[in-house]
């Protein structure tokens, strides 16, 4: 739940003073934890917490993340913020926020001492005190209310889902229903469900009731700021990180035959994070520069937000500081589903940015920042997509991500091309910089087809002519560019602009061709194992499937 709650904060902060309070206000809630447990459910605890004392920590960070998510979701999707009416003195919010927890906390002890399910009494207390102050002093916020309760609602469920993605069965484990209503929502008992609205609901009365607020339009929340956020996400560049978690993943299923979409779902997530990462901090770190980069391409020169104005450094600064966290709730998953290692590769790449952009290492301002980004790009994030399938990099193939360093490299090389007047205006000690352009091309162009060769040396010991020439047709086509388009691409120019594009196409194509043969050529074994009953095993000589009898 603190994924949403974030993300409305980032996107609105205007927000954060309400969801802040909501978690306050709902944390004496957690106290009645010992009506639920173990009746409705039994999970876990730390250090056994409910069992010893009724509640336990996990109870306080529950209700406070739920709260803030419920006054906060629905005014983030609907583009609504909370104005105040008219003057109200704190004491007396203070006051009807006092007067409304103590009557709800009454009435749960009533119903667990007449021995009603606490869920549902949970849930008449969260729709009536609402529905009261509805018909007697609020009708303006009946709209709202239902609102907010669908939009809570969904967020609960997206939640749930997301939980029992990470750790199936989690719901039929740990919730007993058999004396409730026993329905379930997929694996969701539907109890949960109605909880998720009627807290939605609960919040959009009760807080605003008590400090004198109503939902008005959120009129700064324009498309504009939308389109901003867009480009300085820099989306595009996800390819860079994709296709080497994608052939890390072909890696494992063309040696095993099995791949785990749970698991593959959290290894794009980080993909995505922390390709955010990469860009909000990159365009923290480099504005400077930016600002003076009069020849920047989509490829490079930063995202230019904060040069053009569209957002601030406060908000990129948020930003970044969500995208770790959400890094790190993803390395907490991983942890989770027993891959201990997972953590450590996630903080290895947050450090390697930090170590590329940030004082006092700052490498790529010194010289060298174009070995750490291969070294992320080019080799912690194959590993990576690796590990999380196989969870084990014992069988991990090492000289096909070898044979591919150089063509990251290159990649690497080619995006400093464009901005080599600026960087050398501002001091930073880029290949190109530190080169020349015209020796950068020309290393470029050697490690590209360097990695070809590598690459042949690879797959040709395994007889596989074909294939060779097959997973590197895009890559030699690309190359052909770069030789076409060498001797005219400066700064600026168009052709510099074809040169960099066809560097970055063949890195991404012969990187996602290699990705895609494993996973054709694993599946077509598999179907001539199924059709001839013979056992697949695995030939660790080629790191490839084969259809040699078991002895």
């Amino acid at each position: 739940m603190v994924i949403p709650v974030f993300a409305s904060g980032v996107l609105r902060r205007d927000l954060v003073i309400h969801m802040a309070r909501m978690a306050l206000i709902s944390l004496p809630f957690a106290f009645t934890e010992f009506m639920f447990y173990p009746d409705y459910w039994d999970p876990p605890f730390l250090f056994d917490a409910a069992m010893r004392f009724g509640f336990g920590l996990e109870d306080f960070l529950f209700v406070a993340a739920l709260g803030a998510m419920s006054i906060g979701l629905y005014p983030a999707l609907a583009r609504k913020q909370l104005q105040r009416v008219k003057p109200q003195a704190p004491p007396l919010a203070v006051l009807k926020i006092a007067l409304l927890i103590g009557a709800a906390l009454l009435a749960a002890v009533a119903g667990w001492v007449a021995e009603y399910p606490a869920i549902y009494t949970g849930l008449v207390i969260m729709i009536a005190l609402p529905t009261i102050l509805l018909l007697t002093s609020r009708p303006d916020l009946r709209y709202h209310a239902c609102m907010s309760g669908g939009a809570a609602l969904s967020g609960y469920v997206g939640v749930c889902m997301a939980l029992e993605l990470i750790l199936p069965g989690t719901f039929g484990r740990y919730w007993h229903t058999d004396d409730l209503l026993n329905a379930f929502a997929g694996p969701l008992p539907v109890e949960e469900l109605l909880y998720g609205f009627s807290a939605g609901f609960s919040a959009a009365v009760i807080y605003p009731f008590a400090f004198g607020l109503e939902f008005r339009r959120y009129s700064e929340l324009s498309v504009s700021k939308i389109r901003a956020w867009i480009q300085a996400s820099r989306l595009p560049s996800q390819g860079y990180i994709f296709c080497p978690l994608l052939l890390g993943q072909a890696f494992w299923f063309s040696q095993s035959g099995t791949f785990n979409l749970p698991l593959a779902a959290l290894t794009w997530l980080f993909g995505l994070m922390i390709q955010l990462y990469i860009v909000y901090a990159n365009d923290l770190a480099d504005v400077a520069i930016d600002r003076l980069n009069a020849t920047f391409t989509p490829f490079s020169g930063g995202s230019r937000v904060l040069v053009e104005g569209k957002l601030t450094v406060s908000d990129l600064k948020r930003a970044v500081a969500v995208t770790v966290l959400f890094n790190g709730l993803i390395g907490l998953c991983l942890l989770v589903q027993g891959r201990p290692l997972a953590p450590w590769l996630i903080l290895i790449s947050l450090a390697l940015l930090w170590l590329y952009s940030f004082p006092p290492v700052r490498l790529s301002y010194r010289g060298g920042g174009e070995i750490l980004q291969m070294a992320g790009v080019g080799l912690i994030l194959p590993i990576f997509g690796y590990y999380v399938q196989a969870g084990s990099l014992e069988a991990f193939p090492w000289r096909y991500v070898a044979a591919l360093l150089p063509l990251q490299l290159a990649c690497a090389f080619s995006t400093t091309l464009p901005d080599e007047p600026s960087d050398r205006a501002g001091g930073k000690k880029t290949i190109a910089v530190i080169l020349g352009g015209n020796r950068t091309k020309a290393v470029i162009l050697a490690l590209h087809l360097l990695t070809l060769i590598l690459l042949a040396g690879v797959i040709l010991s395994e007889h596989q002519l074909l294939i060779f020439l097959s997973v590197s047709a895009v890559s030699m086509a690309a190359i052909s560019g770069l030789i076409l388009s060498r001797s005219r691409a400066v700064p600026g120019s168009r052709s510099m602009l074809v040169f960099v594009t066809c560097s970055i196409l063949a890195t991404l194509g012969l990187t996602t061709s290699i990705a895609i043969e494993r996973f054709v050529s694993a599946r077509s074994v598999q179907s001539e194992q199924e059709q001839s009953h013979t056992p697949i095993v695995f030939d660790n000589q080629s790191m490839r499937l084969t259809g040699r009898p078991v002895r």
